[in-house]
């Protein structure tokens, strides 16, 4: 059997997981690879919009959706 012991921090949420003798950190936001991947895939939305010349107005949109949705994670 391998021990498992979860960690949290004051707001309730796991900060870290110990196992035998390794311990396995939770990454900041801004250092996690699925934050800029997100980032860097609505910027490439929004580019290739205002490339294809779909209307500024669709762009300023969606990039307001595509930041409400950086917001959430």
């Amino acid at each position: 059997m391998l021990p498992v012991v979860f960690k949290r921090n004051s707001a309730g949420e796991i900060e870290r997981i110990c196992l035998n003798f390794v311990n396995l950190y939770k990454r900041p936001r801004y250092q996690s690879l699925r934050f800029w991947l997100t980032v860097v895939l609505a910027s490439l939305v929004v580019l290739i919009l205002i490339l294809l010349r779909w209307g500024g107005l669709l762009g300023v949109i969606l990039a307001f959706i595509g930041w409400q949705m950086l917001k959430k994670n």
